[in-house]
């Protein structure tokens, strides 16, 4: 004769009702790797880039009415500055997840460069349910 098996339910987690207080689980999606282009035309490089340092989070933001690229996306550091961009010819799939939605944000991978031409790179980061 077998035995039941019987799982206590200490946590309460076999009670639907309290399915709804467990977190989504998120997944961080690695799109593409790149380098931050136009710092030098932000103002002072050294300054821009002062406080930074590898794998600080960093928000991207489109800016569809950019006069140059209608599919811009700007780089801004944790207080919101903005360092640069995305290049142009990395940008289009950025801008369209974010179009649609998406959230996009980025980690820096590596930080180099002259003081007066720094060279910023960024993994560019998707999160998804």
């Amino acid at each position: 004769m077998t035995m039941p098996v019987v799982i206590p339910d200490d946590f309460g987690l076999m009670d639907p009702s309290k399915l709804t207080d467990i977190a989504p689980i998120t997944f961080r999606i690695p799109l593409m790797e790149t380098e931050v282009v136009g710092i030098c035309f932000r103002g002072d490089p050294e300054e821009i880039t002062a406080g930074l340092k590898e794998w600080d989070l960093l928000s991207l933001v489109r800016e569809p009415n950019n006069p140059y690229d209608r599919r811009a996306v700007k780089v801004l550091n944790q207080d919101g500055m903005h360092i640069g961009y995305i290049p142009r010819d990395k940008n289009e799939t950025v801008a369209n997840l974010m179009d649609a939605g998406k959230h996009l944000y980025c980690e820096i991978i590596g930080i180099g460069g002259f003081s007066h031409d720094p060279c910023v790179r960024i993994r560019i980061l998707m999160d998804d349910l």
